[in-house]
């Protein structure tokens, strides 16, 4: 129960009046008639005009929205296409890069200055002062000019 004051009402009381009071308003629209040639005085070729732009509106905005999103699909499918290319065409060209690194590293480490480096390392001998170390240098110099 729902008490405003001294007045107390059912829920359902409440709801049906409400219902009631909006069916009521909802009928009195309705049965209003509303007389088009009343507020505009057209004659008749105004009132085909105002008939025909009003038909031919709505199959233009159908066939624009499908024409819209078709173009929108096919410009994602083309990007994604492209997307995909510049990505295989970077993947080829990593990999390139990392063979060559790969055979620019075999071939420093099998050149015999880099040994003789690992050899006196492994023996815990000074490095500084040591020609192994100028010659290797000599050797990644000589490489890199190569390259």
């Amino acid at each position: 129960m729902i008490g405003f004051g001294c007045v107390r009402w059912k829920w359902y009381d409440l709801w049906g009046n409400i219902t009631s009071y909006v069916h009521h308003s909802f009928l009195a629209l309705i049965s209003m008639q509303i007389n088009i040639n009343k507020l505009l005085k057209l004659h008749i070729r105004g009132k085909l005009a105002i008939a025909f732009v009003g038909l031919s509106i709505l199959p233009v905005l159908v066939v624009g929205i499908l024409g819209i999103s078709s173009n929108i699909n096919s410009l994602r499918r083309i990007a994604i296409e492209n997307l995909n290319h510049d990505l295989f065409t970077i993947k080829e060209r990593l990999e390139v890069f990392f063979e060559g690194m790969e055979e620019n590293i075999h071939s420093l480490t099998a050149s015999s200055s880099f040994k003789r480096l690992i050899n006196k390392i492994d023996d815990h001998e000074a490095l500084r002062s040591s020609p192994i170390t100028s010659d290797l240098l000599a050797e990644f110099t000589a490489f890199a000019e190569r390259k």
